[in-house]
């Protein structure tokens, strides 16, 4: 059986290859694999391919909580994916945080109009505005903050999020966030 190449050995064989045959591999790629589409036109298109599926990511999100049809699904697992996918294509960018915010947005708003969640999507919900809160922390300058500072108190000051303590864990992520201090002096 063949032994998989590592990426240094795939970049020194690619490195015989002519432009003609990189040009046909990677159509070859894009053909069999729609992650690599996915990656290759955004590396090509740029910013208005990433902008594009982070609006198809929402579109996603927002359908977990509201299909068209049928009930909530409510499937953390999707929601990671979605998150995890994301990540690979906005790498760099605050693609990934916003999508972030926004499921907290949408979790949030579910929670206020039914009462209620699965307690694994609200768990994965809670955790998702722990991490925004960790990232927002980690920032050297209150930039990125003040981007999100009103849709952030928002979620945390959302009524009637009580169920599995959601509404606690949401205020106790909010208190730490190190930027609050400066917007109530």
């Amino acid at each position: 059986m063949a032994e998989k190449l590592n990426l240094s050995g795939i970049k020194r064989k690619l490195q015989d290859f002519s432009k003609e045959e990189l040009i046909e591999l990677v159509a070859e790629a894009v053909r069999i694999s729609k992650d690599a589409r996915s990656y290759v036109s955004i590396k090509l298109e740029g910013e208005a391919a990433l902008l594009e599926k982070v609006v198809a990511a929402k579109d996603q999100i927002y359908k977990e909580f509201n299909p068209i049809r049928g009930f909530p699904k409510l499937r953390p697992s999707k929601v990671k994916q979605i998150f995890t996918e994301m990540n690979r294509l906005g790498k760099g960018t605050s693609c990934p945080f916003e999508l972030m915010v926004y499921f907290c947005e949408v979790a949030v708003q579910y929670i206020h109009d039914e009462g209620d969640i699965f307690e694994n999507m609200g768990d994965c919900f809670t955790d998702t505005y722990e991490k925004v809160i960790q990232i927002l922390n980690k920032e050297k300058t209150p930039d990125l903050y003040e981007r999100y500072k009103d849709r952030l108190k928002a979620i945390a000051n959302k009524p009637d999020c009580h169920c599995w303590g959601i509404h606690d864990s949401l205020a106790g992520s909010y208190s730490v966030l190190k930027w609050i201090e400066d917007d109530e002096s």
